[in-house]
């Protein structure tokens, strides 16, 4: 097998064969390679940020295409996927990420890439719980047959 060749090109090739100092005759075949694979169209991509580290990306099912691969510029994110839909996660808050989606068809042509940019949502702050203490005391005097009165003692900081 021989390659590296150029596609869609004409080679001759020679075959003789040797046995010490003999050398026969030379057989001679002509083939000419096939033609490039031929690519699928680029998928049409939209990139959605969902949070302040995950973008989703989504595009279009590409006719003759068997597989998707995903880029993050140019870091390969995925390769081989069937699905349209791919979410990018553990990215930095409030930074614009370009994405690109390539279709693969089933003899190796890869389209050209189908692009789309996104930014994620800034980060939202921790939430810290503030807590306050519970009244020391809670007293509960019966006044009536309907009506009953509470007593504690004050609490700093309590509304």
């Amino acid at each position: 097998t021989v390659t590296g060749l150029a596609a869609a090109t004409a080679y001759t090739f020679e075959v003789a064969a040797v046995n010490g100092e003999l050398v026969s005759n030379r057989a001679t075949a002509n083939a000419t390679t096939l033609d490039a694979p031929k690519a699928p169209a680029a998928p049409v991509v939209a990139a959605e940020a969902t949070s302040d580290t995950t973008i989703v990306l989504t595009w279009n099912k590409v006719e003759d295409a068997l597989s998707y691969n995903v880029y993050n510029g140019t870091e390969t994110l995925a390769t081989a996927l069937t699905d349209t839909t791919f979410v990018v996660k553990g990215l930095k808050a409030n930074t614009e990420y370009t994405f690109g989606v390539t279709a693969v068809n089933a003899v190796g042509g890869e389209s050209a890439r189908g692009e789309a940019k996104a930014k994620t949502l800034e980060a939202t702050p921790d939430i810290v719980p503030v807590t306050i203490a519970a009244p020391d005391t809670l007293l509960a005097e019966a006044l009536s047959a309907s009506s009953i009165k509470l007593t504690w003692t004050s609490v700093e900081n309590a509304v």
